[in-house]
């Protein structure tokens, strides 16, 4: 029988990089779920700890005070949105296209990612919790991007000169929580599509058989 090799060193420390990784990974997957369930405003370590069946400081060893454990929820929910962003906002496509692909991928995540969609209507209503500075910035964040994209069809000659973009930017992100209550209503789609192209069209000044929005 061959002897089984040792891992050198440099290899165990990758080794032990990569458990820490997906340990923190699989913690955090449990705390979305509890908070999606119980809210942004509760005991994130305890309950997280019985979600993953482990104990109390195993979560405290990746997440070494609430404010950690929430930052870190209120973030990988961020980073969905801004993948989509980044893959369907930049696109070259007519802008009002673009932007109702954009939209139309946001309110498919209340399907595909039910949990992290509760937790950003929870966080959306945080008013003065130790998170709301971060979705402040997170909404900001969103506005300034979307705004750009009604820009670029300013400049291409496929969204009207008079829109304002930050606030067709601003009415266009807050149709975000009407749709995401829809999608969890069990609107049919059909509805869903038809509201989702009122509203880009009311917001951007464009007849709704507009060859860039879908029915």
């Amino acid at each position: 029988m061959g002897r089984k090799t040792k891992a050198t060193a440099p290899e165990a420390k990758t080794e032990r990089r990569m458990d820490a990784d997906r340990r923190r990974a699989q913690l955090l997957e449990c705390a979305i779920r509890v908070a999606s369930r119980q809210g942004l405003g509760s005991s994130p370590h305890a309950a997280t700890a019985r979600e993953a069946n482990v104990s109390v400081p195993t979560v405290f060893a990746y997440f070494r005070s609430r404010q950690d454990l929430l930052r870190a929820i209120v973030e990988d929910v961020e980073r969905l949105y801004s993948e989509l962003g980044a893959e369907h906002l930049s696109r070259d496509k007519p802008a009002p296209e673009a932007m109702f692909e954009f939209l139309r991928a946001c309110a498919q995540t209340a399907a595909t990612d039910p949990d992290r969609v509760r937790v950003w209507l929870d966080w959306s209503s945080t008013v003065g919790s130790e998170v709301w500075p971060l979705y402040v910035d997170f909404h900001d964040r969103s506005i300034r991007r979307m705004a750009a994209l009604v820009r670029r069809g300013q400049r291409e000659g496929t969204i009207p000169r008079d829109v304002d973009a930050l606030d067709a930017a601003r009415l266009l992100f807050a149709s975000g929580h009407t749709v995401a209550q829809m999608m969890f209503s069990k609107t049919p789609e059909k509805t869903v599509r038809r509201f989702q192209n009122h509203v880009i069209s009311s917001a951007l000044h464009l007849e709704p058989s507009h060859p860039g929005l879908q029915d």
